[in-house]
């Protein structure tokens, strides 16, 4: 919290990790459509006006590919029903 509050104050070079919604902010489209999903959490520069650009994932080895694999199925329920629950 801290380092965004410094991003917020003008200070530069803050990266910080935050679940975000990916399409709203740039770079995030890229990892989106990579991961199949809209929200994630990654690593992202901060500026004055909140999260600037989304990290790409970057280079995984195969075990970090296999659990990511195994995580997104579940994320992706969870992001459904956060979806439909706040659209009732």
């Amino acid at each position: 919290m801290e380092a965004i509050l410094k991003a917020a104050r003008g200070e530069k070079g803050i990266i910080e990790a935050a679940y975000v919604y990916l399409p709203g902010i740039a770079g995030g489209n890229e990892v989106a459509e990579e991961l199949g999903v809209r929200y994630f959490a990654t690593k992202l520069d901060f500026d004055e006006d909140g999260a600037a650009r989304v990290h790409t994932i970057g280079v995984l080895s195969d075990y970090e590919k296999k659990l990511l694999g195994a995580g997104l199925p579940g994320l992706k329920k969870s992001i459904e029903d956060g979806e439909r629950a706040v659209s009732q």
